[in-house]
């Protein structure tokens, strides 16, 4: 099995990190502002929610977004796609051989 990313890959997928990280980031701050503006929660149970979330996101974001190598590319990309950050039009840009390696690590693969 191809164990190295193209280059080509690699530099689609250091353009897509970003893209993928400020999707993730205003996914968060829409998640935080649904706790905010929560009637039904004291000021108290909402801080206490919007610190779990952070806790929470911040352990997603270490696994997607941190340390990028092209040594852990197939890593990032993998979580980056398990938390729904990429469109199926990203992901038909990296090449065949990535592809296959996502559908062997993830079990699927957009097409």
């Amino acid at each position: 099995m191809h164990t190295t990313i193209d280059e080509s890959d690699w530099k689609l997928l250091r353009r897509l990190h970003q893209v993928a990280l400020e999707k993730f980031s205003k996914q968060i701050l829409d998640e935080l502002e649904q706790i905010r503006i929560d009637p039904s929660k004291s000021n108290h149970e909402r801080f206490l929610a919007a610190f779990d979330l952070i806790n929470r996101r911040n352990k997603d974001i270490a696994m997607a977004f941190d340390d990028l190598r092209r040594s852990r590319a197939f890593d990032r990309i993998a979580a980056i796609h398990s938390l729904g950050l990429f469109s199926k039009e990203e992901t038909a840009g990296f090449t065949e051989q990535t592809q296959e390696i996502m559908k062997v690590l993830l079990g699927a693969w957009p097409a």
